[in-house]
């Protein structure tokens, strides 16, 4: 189950009562409530991975290093490359539970 999902299910708990007027009417906004939420999430979810695509790229790209070893050197570049695109590959796969 995904976290927009997750989201859903509170929703329907929460608002439950709203899905029935006192007249036992559908509430037609429901759907378009749903709808409404899932893009909120879908939005602040793609914005909140770029801002740490940012971050994510600034903090993990070479810059100067105070070492004269050029072989420690290298191997910092080498590291922080790795990481670098590790957690922004990451950064594409949908969240489950088993994260």
């Amino acid at each position: 189950m995904t976290n927009t999902e997750k989201i859903l299910a509170e929703f329907d708990e929460e608002f439950a009562h709203v899905k029935i007027t006192d007249r036992h009417f559908f509430n037609p906004w429901i759907p378009e409530m749903k709808s409404f939420i899932i893009k909120s999430i879908n939005q602040a979810l793609t914005e909140d991975r770029e801002r740490m695509r940012g971050i994510i790229d600034w903090e993990l790209t070479p810059h100067e290093y105070e070492s004269d070893d050029p072989l420690f050197e290298r191997f910092a570049i080498r590291i922080k490359e790795k990481y670098k695109n590790k957690l922004l590959s990451s950064l594409d796969k949908p969240l489950t539970d088993k994260e």
